[in-house]
């Protein structure tokens, strides 16, 4: 048969739930997301452009070893969009703008992509551009997606 349990483990216990209950204890917070996206204008006529940018920065405190960033439109969307240029990135695919690999970056150390894409010649309305980034370090691998990291206004001309 079992043994009981004792006064103290069953107090532990007690404290353990109520705490549990109330919030906890504190704990620490999660990574600080490493991407930061922007577009160098918030409104694009249609057949015009837009560049996006992905700036990635190490938060860990080792070395990145191993860096995959990317952006793409999301679905849905108004316009077609279609990547016309990419900097510091390539084509990956129909229209993801991605630059990845073997690195070395110290922490607190930047990469930035800019990718340019023009609209269809036809709709209007908000559209998004989906942002990832994926990173390998001593201090273990760290998958990022951010739906919607960039959102731009197609209007009609």
């Amino acid at each position: 048969m079992p043994r009981p349990l004792s006064r103290p483990v069953l107090t532990a216990l007690l404290l353990a739930l109520v705490a549990t209950v109330l919030g906890g204890p504190a704990t620490a917070q999660a990574d600080t997301p490493p991407a930061v996206f922007s577009a160098n204008q918030a409104v694009v006529p249609n057949g015009g452009t837009v560049t996006i940018t992905e700036t990635w920065t190490n938060t860990r405190s080792s070395t990145v070893t191993f860096l995959w960033l990317g952006i793409h439109p999301a679905a849905p969307h108004h316009t077609t969009w279609t990547l016309v240029s990419c900097s510091n990135c390539g084509r990956w695919g129909d229209n993801d703008a991605t630059a990845g690999g073997s690195s070395s970056i110290p922490p607190g150390g930047t990469v930035t992509i800019a990718a340019t894409y023009r609209t269809g010649d036809t709709g209007q309305g908000v559209d998004a551009f989906d942002g990832y980034s994926y990173s390998e370090s001593a201090d273990g691998n760290l998958s990022t997606l951010v739906p919607a990291a960039v959102s731009v206004t197609v209007a009609a001309s």
